[in-house]
């Protein structure tokens, strides 16, 4: 007997939610699929919305369901358990996410139960549309990405700083200009963009804060979802302004070349453990080896790239990763590829794309320069 699967979570909180409904949701709705078919049960505020615009075969007014429960028992809990009934649900699986105290009074109805692993890993497996999705994001990303290169381009050196129309270029600022062109062009502004120089780089997930130098290397990392379709794209880029040294040109020749061998190495049923390890084994070969100092890791310390669609780290926990753990690479999934160097005497530098595994290798989804002297 097959589980239906359930959800109570607004869309912006709950990619699996959105997965049910196909739009946008601002309150916590009762998403259910079952036996392939979707079902919502919406209130007055959102009940028209549904209809019109939802990828639900069916929709069920939750006012209408709770006018025939006693009114002891008109709680959201009794609702999912009347609506279960109405489909033909007898048994539920939420995922990991679900509210405990809902699902605590649910389990005194009926049968439920959290799901071992993803609620939808079917999410992994990405349509021709969806991954048309994933490529539309992108392009959006891969022109931030170009602005930011020609405003580092059109600064000014000024000893230690790089101006611009006679202020400091700062990560703030560039983050702002990323965030501006994003609204504008139909993706989401993410505030978590990394834009980080110098030491800063050299922490992956560091944000990058105050003024950015001469002749640093600065990490560019650029992520966001559509805002309709909530499909992510994912792109970094390395750049400096000013005259780069011998170690900085070694760095990045390095990394680029390991990201387009692991892009050229990527095919159907390969396991990711196997690419990321042939990445570490060319870093140590160029000479940059990975070690834990008491300031952290130097060197390259995270994996190589992970699955991407309705989430940046899609199905998240239960998401797939090219990385130091066994996975076996299916067609249809999409994955970011990202190796990176970390050394604060030198710099940081990471290169990322993303594409799709496909029955002949890997097709990108994402396309920009890789030039990254300016």
């Amino acid at each position: 007997m097959s589980n239906a699967r359930l959800t109570f979570s607004p869309t912006l909180r709950s990619a699996d939610a959105f997965y049910i409904a196909g739009m946008n949701v601002a309150d916590a709705f009762v998403g259910v699929e079952f036996k392939g078919k979707f079902y919502a049960v919406a209130s007055s505020l959102e009940l028209g919305n549904f209809q019109k615009h939802s990828r639900c075969d069916k929709v069920f007014s939750l006012e209408d369901l709770r006018k025939t429960l006693p009114a002891d028992k008109n709680k959201i809990a009794f609702v999912i358990a009347l609506a279960a009934k109405k489909i033909g649900a007898k048994k539920i699986s939420v995922g990991d996410d679900f509210p405990s105290g809902l699902f605590v009074e649910l389990k005194k109805i009926l049968p439920v139960e959290i799901s071992k692993g993803a609620l939808f890993p079917e999410r992994l497996i990405k349509s021709a549309q969806e991954q048309n999705e994933i490529r539309k994001a992108n392009a959006i990303i891969a022109e931030a990405i170009q602005l930011v290169a020609e405003l580092l381009h059109r600064s000014q050196i000024s000893k230690d700083k790089l101006l611009f129309k006679g202020k400091a270029i700062t990560s703030e600022f560039l983050r702002r200009c990323v965030q501006a062109l994003f609204l504008q062009r139909g993706l989401e502004p993410v505030s978590e963009l990394i834009i980080a120089g110098g030491a800063q780089a050299c922490d992956p997930h560091c944000l990058g804060a105050g003024a950015l130098k001469p002749n640093e290397l600065i990490i560019v990392d650029l992520f966001a979802p559509l805002q309709k379709s909530k499909y992510w794209g994912d792109m970094t880029r390395t750049f400096l302004r000013g005259t780069p040294n011998d170690a900085q040109i070694k760095l990045v020749e390095t990394v680029l070349a390991a990201q387009q061998e692991a892009i050229k190495s990527i095919k159907p049923n390969i396991d990711g453990q196997k690419i990321n390890g042939r990445i570490d084994e060319r870093f140590v070969a160029a000479g940059f080896k990975t070690y834990k100092t008491k300031n952290g890791y130097e060197g390259f310390f995270h994996g190589t790239g992970h699955s991407l669609g309705l989430e940046c780290h899609d199905l998240g926990e239960h998401g797939k990763r090219i990385s130091r753990t066994k996975n076996i690479l299916h067609v249809g999934e999409v994955y970011t590829v990202e190796p990176g160097l970390y050394y604060p005497s030198i710099g940081g530098c990471r290169i990322e794309d993303n594409g799709v595994v496909t029955e002949k290798g890997f097709k990108l989804l994402s396309k920009s320069s890789y030039g990254w002297i300016l």
